[in-house]
């Protein structure tokens, strides 16, 4: 495993995460035209708007970083211990990811335990985010093959020539 690279990835994730939860949070929580960067819900349970604010960007953080690191499970199949196929890959990373939204949403009180329609609801969304980014990611990788092999044959054939 290359451990520089699931640093950087982490400390990538870790800042994307907070601006992306933060700016979630503000887009979904706001009342009566006020602007929240923190889940009225969470703030509550804390019984302190800083402090909330400070735990939630933190939480978001490592939710971040653990969603960014964990994309290392796709170089294993380029190591030659042991080679993992995509779909092995894919569904561990799927895991990981599933795994720390749920832990993260019920933590910030993104949505409920008990809400079963609710539940449902976060469940479809990311399923339909989580497929759609990796359906992004595989065509472009797969373009980047292409153009690759490409220039490989163009260079063959000029070998050839």
């Amino acid at each position: 495993m290359n451990k520089k690279k699931l640093l950087k990835l982490s400390v990538l994730g870790f800042v994307l995460g907070i601006v992306l939860c933060t700016a979630i949070t503000a887009l979904t929580s706001s009342t009566g035209g006020l602007l929240t960067l923190c889940n009225p819900n969470f703030a509550k349970a804390i019984g302190n708007e800083t402090l909330a604010l400070v735990l939630q960007t933190l939480i978001s953080g490592v939710y971040g970083a653990v969603v960014m690191g964990s994309t290392i499970v796709y170089d294993i199949e380029l190591e030659d211990i042991k080679k993992w196929s995509i779909l092995k890959a894919t569904v561990t990373h799927c895991v990981i990811t599933f795994t720390s939204y749920y832990l993260t949403g019920f933590g910030l009180r993104w949505f409920s335990v008990k809400d079963v329609k609710e539940n449902l609801i976060m469940l479809a969304i990311f399923i339909f985010v989580y497929t759609l980014i990796w359906l992004i990611n595989y065509l472009s990788y797969k373009s980047e093959v292409k153009k690759f092999n490409e220039k490989l044959k163009g260079l063959e054939d000029e070998e050839q020539s």
